[in-house]
């Protein structure tokens, strides 16, 4: 009104998000964000691995005393004891993707891989795999339900899947390892078989399963098969699947042979172990034209300690690592997941992990094969023993020493995802056990590369730590090599977004 005072005057009082400064706002955005982010990792079920980020808790949970931290996870743990896969509120809904498992760059042969199943059985998997809570899948049942045989179909329509088709499969003893390897195996050729046998125009190629034993192992039972002429097998190493057998087939050495239908990138190693100079020498040894020790002493003879990338050993395991990191199913106990090539196989190649005996693997154990949170299979029975059973040897010798892993040994891996138990320890486990290095080797090139089929050179070798590029010019493998060794960089791992949470098959 003209005359009145300005001060006076009732102005109308913003909103009050407007009123919140800039600063502020950003900080109460990353703090949802946050709170988010607990929401999903309590539902997972896997600890809360975001207060240990910095990049991601740090600014956002800065302000959070103690108190304000216990009422915010009770505030979770509330909202999620009843259903967590059916909130009542559809902003939490929205943050739970569905990952659908029958996504299928052949839907043929995923209708062959789904056949083999019993009727009953195949409706509650189709119905399951459609929508999965976050790509992570449980199967539970009790010995002789049939577990093994659906795990192989469900690795198998992985292998279809665009996202999905490396995988790493793991169970806590060698027996049931070796089980899995050869089931999946065996299912995958008798589905291709049939699929081929239809008369299709472009027949497929197995897919290349691999039962993984420790690299050294690997080598001693090569050179044992080439020096005696027999396979020894024991409880502890397969031969079906092995490293050893898939390299001896490679080299064609006596009556292991690849078949027609075996997977293209073992007919391209082949073609380059025929045809290059530097596996000269392993040809002559496995067509008994010279023993392994004569073989390794004529080359110190010849280059000394000058050229190691081109010794008969290394060479050797060149060939078997290929083998391994072109393998679209590498089957390990977590012990040896944690061995070099797989190490590297298992956190910069695999899209989806399946933890097979999940009903007596616990926590760490689990997580050695299930890097960054992507799609998991966990496959058990929920009432198996317990993961730890001591013994009087191990009483004795343990006393009463608690190592920190002891907490998480109470409870096996399954009977953790499906009882739903909280238990903030497992997140400080978890960036433990993903930033080990591997001690044993890093490989040359992109990793890209191994993910989209593979490398089919053998000219391309790995970088051994500790070791040095021959110096040597005497041919062109070894000038590539060096040329390599030069602009090689060791891969950075790269994060994975996928959020997690669980789902029973009942």
């Amino acid at each position: 009104m003209p005359g009145s005072d300005p001060e006076s005057e009732v102005v109308p009082e913003d909103d009050d998000e407007d009123r919140i400064p800039c600063d502020e706002r950003e900080v109460l955005i990353e703090r949802r964000v946050f709170e988010q982010a607990l929401q999903r990792e309590f539902i997972q079920g896997c600890g809360l691995t975001t207060l240990l980020s910095p990049a991601l808790g740090l600014r956002a949970s800065a302000f959070l005393s103690t108190n304000d931290m216990t009422t915010l996870l009770t505030n979770i743990q509330a909202a999620n004891s009843d259903d967590p896969f059916v909130p009542e509120d559809l902003a939490v809904a929205d943050i739970i993707p569905r990952v659908n498992f029958l996504r299928s760059t052949n839907f043929r042969l995923r209708d062959i891989i789904l056949s083999r199943l019993r009727e009953e059985t195949r409706q509650r998997v189709s119905a399951q795999l459609t929508k999965v809570p976050a790509a992570i899948l449980i199967i539970s049942g009790f010995a002789g339900s049939g577990k093994t045989e659906t795990v192989a179909t469900v690795v198998l329509l992985c292998l279809l899947s665009p996202t999905m088709d490396r995988v790493m499969v793991y169970a806590q003893s060698n027996g049931a390892t070796s089980n899995i390897a050869a089931r999946i195996e065996k299912l995958n050729k008798i589905a291709i078989d049939t699929y081929n046998n239809k008369g299709r125009i472009k027949p497929l190629r197995y897919a290349l399963v691999v039962r993984g034993h420790i690299f050294q192992i690997e080598l001693s039972r090569i050179l044992g098969i080439v020096a005696t002429g027999q396979r020894r097998d024991t409880p502890r190493f397969a031969f079906g699947c092995s490293v050893a057998q898939w390299t001896l087939k490679l080299v064609g050495y006596g009556p292991y042979k690849l078949d027609p239908n075996d997977s293209e990138i073992l007919f391209s190693l082949r073609r380059d172990f025929l045809n290059l100079e530097a596996y000269a020498g392993l040809r002559r040894f496995f067509s008994h034209e010279i023993e392994w020790d004569e073989l390794v002493d004529e080359h110190i003879a010849k280059y000394g300690d000058e050229c190691p990338n081109i010794a008969p050993r290394r060479l050797l395991k060149e060939i078997m690592t290929h083998i391994v990191m072109n393998a679209n199913v590498v089957c390990t106990t977590p012990h040896v997941s944690r061995d070099g090539v797989y190490f590297i196989f298992n956190r910069d190649v695999a899209t989806a992990s399946v933890a097979e005996e999940a009903g007596i693997m616990t926590i760490p154990q689990l997580l050695l094969g299930w890097p960054r949170f992507r799609v998991l299979v966990l496959v058990g029975d929920i009432l198996q023993l317990g993961p730890t059973c001591l013994g009087k040897f191990d009483k004795d010798a343990l006393g009463n020493y608690l190592h920190s892993f002891a907490l998480h040994a109470q409870l096996s891996a399954l009977a953790r995802f499906i009882g739903r138990s909280f238990n903030p320890g497992n997140g400080q486990i978890y960036f433990a056990v993903i930033a080990m290095p591997s001690c044993s080797f890093r490989y040359k090139g992109n990793k890209e590369t191994w993910k989209h089929g593979g490398v089919s050179s053998l000219s391309m070798p790995l970088d051994m730590i500790g070791e040095s590029p021959c110096s040597s010019t005497n041919s062109s493998f070894t000038q590539a090599q060096t040329k390599q060794a030069k602009g090689a960089q060791r891969p950075q791992p790269s994060g994975n977004d996928r959020s997690v949470c669980m789902s029973l098959t009942k």
